[in-house]
């Protein structure tokens, strides 16, 4: 156990080493709340034949659901090995195309894709500033993030979260702020509610068992 401490505040020193230490590939399996996720944005944003960035597509689970809708997919990871795996995965889909990118720049020109969905994620970027600069930049309808709120309950004295993986977690006032200073203000708020497990019920307003920030920004 302390060497796996030694690990996560060494990943945590030099972000770009995290995933030298940790792969989704190892635990692969389709996490409830995510997948609700994945079936707010299909249900509500998506359109046949949209085309969809998925930063952070790890194992590709969204996939299956986004897929009841449009082919036109394309998943980027940070994580060399899930794509290595992802990609064989969807080998028979010509049109959904995977490649590893460095976790700072998304390797498309300005409004390459209708959509960008990034599910648990931005709680693992240093600089999540650029990250929501970029996602705004790649997308021309909008994109949508979906983060943990920040609570009590999984949050140490310290302010730091309880998942040592994640850098941080926000509330929704601070989430809204850092939006707000990104210029990022004509916004969707969603919140998907209920146990980690399920069965899950999405508010407009955080609720007392508001487990996701799930935002929709559109591109202005």
């Amino acid at each position: 156990m302390k060497i796996d401490n030694i690990k996560i505040r060494f990943a945590r020193k030099f972000p770009k080493l995290l995933y030298f230490f940790f792969s989704t590939t190892y635990n692969p399996i389709e996490v409830p709340i995510d997948a609700e996720a994945y079936r707010l944005f299909t249900g509500v944003y998506l359109k046949e034949g949209d085309s969809v960035l998925d930063v952070g597509v790890g194992m590709g689970f969204g996939l299956f659901e986004m897929m009841k809708k449009t082919k036109n997919l394309y998943g980027i990871d940070v994580d060399k090995k899930a794509v290595k795996i992802v990609k064989k995965k969807f080998d028979n889909y010509e049109s959904i195309k995977f490649r590893h990118y460095n976790g700072r720049i998304l390797p498309f020109d300005d409004n390459s894709f209708d959509f960008i969905i990034s599910v648990d994620v931005i709680e693992h970027v240093k600089n999540y500033n650029k990250f929501l600069s970029e996602l705004y930049r790649v997308c021309r309808k909008g994109f949508l993030i979906s983060t943990p709120n920040r609570r009590p309950e999984n949050t140490k004295p310290d302010g730091m979260p309880m998942n040592f993986w994640h850098l941080r977690e926000w509330n929704k006032d601070e989430l809204l702020q850092i939006l707000a200073e990104n210029g990022l203000k004509k916004i969707d708020w969603h919140f998907i509610n209920g146990r980690n497990e399920g069965p899950f019920q999405t508010t407009n307003e955080p609720a007392g068992m508001s487990q996701t920030l799930t935002p929709f920004i559109y591109k202005v």
